[in-house]
């Protein structure tokens, strides 16, 4: 399964790629559909 959620920033506020990288990684970390589906979930980032 790929989720592929969407992200709007406020543009002088928007984070570097790297920060996007690192919340994608916590949100999936802390994502309860990907701590107890049995199988794998992917997130995949989408550039807006």
């Amino acid at each position: 399964m790929c989720l592929r959620p969407q992200i709007t920033f406020v543009v002088d506020k928007s984070p570097t790629d790297k920060q996007v990288e690192e919340m994608h990684q916590a949100a999936h970390h802390s994502c309860f559909l990907a701590s107890s589906a049995k199988t794998e979930i992917v997130v995949e980032a989408i550039a807006p």
